[in-house]
């Protein structure tokens, strides 16, 4: 990486790269604290910030640590954070140990998050047609058109997942004014097939709470809930309660099946490898020899291509440990999450270690929603277009088909904080604080509420995200504290809190929950789903089965060889690229960093000539990657894995050209993504390039 910045502008004389120093890399990538020294001299309002753990009364003094609760807003884990500033700086982030959800831990991305607040290619204020503007520009722009198409229709909202109930009532009352506007909610990797397969198995569209703290047996199919699945802060919390040896008695079991060499896979008591087309095949093995325990009948199918005796065995353990087992799968595929409710029905693990009542939130992702929503625009029935942590012009496998969409809506606007490949398109760029900067609320999962508070005054001049939205709805003077107090006192205190008796007043109780960064609550009774009622017959299960024989049929009929798309530890979808810390920083099982590559076993490598580094084409369909090999063993032949999350153009200096995309490859099948594709090719280029991995054992 360095080599390539030679010659480049702004280096200076006398630079020598061999002496070059880390800081000097990363303030010549952009990240400097010299509009965090400016912001600094402008305190944050003592009546709103509240820090949780400061050593004296009054304001900080210089270089005196303060400690601010807060909740991240990296994904949509909604982790609690404490963000330590001093001087008027956030300069580390630690796990709030109150939080219900991160138990005092954070994840890679949570860490790096400060460092993201003080980059450089942040927008410094709003756009309007690609051109820097006031915000009364802006909003004499936006609102009477917002106006216009209220009253003949078209308003659309694409947002990532935001589980803040404040925010979530702003959204509601904001497209409650435009008549027929619509929301659509866009994660790169979705969990929407769990869902939908909730929905029709329990009677409840929604990821459940897994409980993986009571569970004696787990069984993981493709899911990396150590690593990145779903939660994995909260879900290695919990999994580690389970499986500490004072606790007396044997430890509980892990069973891990899976394509990929994962983190979670390599921590398993037992791992099994298969191809991506046999993961449906694993869960109806499963199923099938915990139905016949039952005495209950199952279709037949094949066997993945692993022992049938140690399929006998995890299926011995799961039925000897009924309503103490879990099966979590991490496939967005109907059919393979039908197969997995019905086997947890008949280990009697739901109300036991599958939670319904409370559920994740952690991940809303529709894509048959954004998909209807694409074909709106096609059709020129979209006026208006809000773009909310989204960037789907890099991480939606039709991004070409969604920049044509784009040009029949009238009126673009993007919240986001950096001019990337979607908000490039942008009619206006409103863009958002940063977490560390701004006020909200969180609610991961059903019931556990988190609050973020700023710990620092903006750095640029930016603006809430919701505070443009009350703007544009005709409040003159919108305030995100005012607002997100008031939410908390009128709507959620006095339904949620019904017959609390520790706290005398609404004040205490915010005044506490500010301090903690977070407050528990029993949720409410669930309001049944509409649609058919919840069915557990032996029919769903054969339709399912026959979806998952014929998919792997059609797998296998495809010449060439199959791709799994896997989200690295820290890059995860590619949102938080331009941080160099995550780029820097070595995947825990390939060991790379600053970039992808394309993993195979060293079977088969062998078999195509190839040595580590060896640069290959890796052609899907129109799409076509040019990546290194590199060796991975446990990674069953004929498969090759990629990483997601690089191969940005317009995220910034660091990871602009950083990798390949492989977002194009992902695949559709029922309406919903699904992360592994057949019909690959491999073709050699006849040159190789150094990995950036560190050393291997006794290297």
């Amino acid at each position: 990486m360095l080599k390539d910045l030679e010659g480049a502008e702004g280096l200076g004389e006398g630079w020598d790269l061999g002496e070059a120093s880390r800081r000097d890399f990363l303030k010549l990538m952009g990240f400097s604290l010299g509009a965090a020294a400016l912001a600094s001299c402008t305190p944050i309002p003592e009546r709103q910030a509240v820090p949780p753990l400061t050593l004296a009364d009054g304001a900080p003094l210089p270089g005196v640590e303060t400690w601010y609760a807060t909740t991240c807003g990296g994904c949509g884990a909604g982790c609690g954070l404490l963000a330590k500033t001093r001087d008027g700086r956030p300069i580390k982030i630690e796990g709030n140990p109150s939080s219900p959800v991160s138990g005092g831990a954070t994840c890679a991305v949570g860490q790096a998050a400060v460092l993201s607040l003080y980059d450089d290619q942040r927008l410094k204020g709003p756009l309007l047609h690609g051109r820097p503007a006031s915000w009364a520009e802006v909003d004499a722009y936006v609102a009477p058109r917002l106006e216009a198409i209220a009253a003949r229709g078209g308003l659309a909202l694409l947002t990532g997942t935001l589980h803040g109930p404040s925010t979530r009532k702003l959204i509601a009352d904001f497209l409650a004014r435009h008549p027929g506007a619509r929301q659509a909610v866009w994660e790169p990797v979705s969990l929407a097939a769990t869902r939908e397969a909730n929905r029709r198995s329990f009677g409840r569209a929604v990821v459940p709470g897994y409980r993986f703290d009571r569970a004696r047996v787990v069984v993981g199919l493709e899911a990396d809930f150590l690593g990145t699945w779903l939660s994995p802060v909260e879900i290695a919390r919990a999994w580690a309660r389970s499986r500490r040896p004072e606790s007396g008695g044997p430890l509980p079991r892990h069973y891990q099946i899976e394509s990929g060499m994962s983190l979670t896979g390599g921590k398993a008591d037992r791992r099994l490898a298969v191809l991506p087309s046999e993961l449906g095949l694993a869960a109806l093995a499963l199923v099938r020899r915990v139905a016949r325990r039952a005495g209950e009948a199952a279709p037949d199918a094949p066997d993945p291509a692993v022992d049938p005796r140690i399929l006998d065995a995890v299926a011995d353990d799961l039925w000897n440990h009924r309503g103490e087992s879990l099966v979590v799968s991490g496939v967005n595929d109907l059919a393979v999450q039908t197969v997995v409710n019905r086997l947890s029905f008949l280990l009697g693990n739901v109300g036991h270690t599958i939670d319904l009542g409370r559920p994740s939130q952690q991940n809303q992702g529709d894509e048959i929603a954004v998909a209807e929503l694409i074909a709106a625009m096609e059709r020129g029935e979209v006026q208006g277009l809000l773009l909310w942590g989204v960037n789907p012009l890099y991480d939606h496998p039709e991004a070409a088909r969604i920049a044509r969409a784009l040009e029949n809506v009238p009126l673009k606007v993007s919240f986001a904080e950096r001019l990337d490949e979607t908000t490039a398109l942008a009619d206006v760029v409103a863009p958002d604080h940063h977490f560390l900067e701004s006020w909200g609320d969180a609610e991961p999962v059903e019931g556990c509420f988190g609050l973020r508070q700023p710990a620092i005054a903006p750095l640029f001049d930016t603006r809430a995200a919701p505070m443009s939205l009350l703007r544009w709805m005709g409040e003159e003077q919108p305030d995100a504290y005012r607002h997100l107090r008031e939410h908390w006192q009128r709507e959620l205190f006095p339904r949620r809190f019904p017959h609390q008796t520790r706290w005398a007043s609404f004040d205490d109780f915010w005044d506490h929950s500010l301090q903690d960064g977070v407050c528990e609550i029993a949720p409410p009774e669930p309001e049944p789903e509409p649609g058919p009622a919840p069915a557990h017959d032996a029919g769903d299960l054969t339709a399912a089965a026959a979806a998952i024989v014929a998919a792997h049929q059609e797998s296998r009929g495809q010449k060439g060889y199959e791709v799994l798309l896997y989200e690295k530890v820290g890059m995860r979808d590619g949102r938080h690229a331009n941080n160099p810390w995550l780029q820097e920083l070595p995947d825990p099982v390939s060991r790379v960093a600053w970039g992808n590559q394309i993993d195979l076993s060293p079977r088969m490598a062998a078999e195509l000539g190839l040595e580590e580094g060896d640069v290959v084409k890796l052609r899907h369909g129109a799409t076509t990657l040019e990546l290194p090999v590199r060796f991975q063993l446990g990674q069953p032949h004929g498969m090759v894995a990629v990483a997601l999350g690089y191969g940005r153009t317009r995220a910034g200096k660091v990871a602009d050209g950083v990798g390949a995309n492989a977002f194009p490859l992902v695949a559709v099948r029922d309406g919903f993504h699904r992360n592994w594709a057949a019909g690959a090719r491999l073709e050699k280029t006849g040159y190789s390039e150094t990995l950036a991995a560190v050393q291997r054992h006794s290297s």
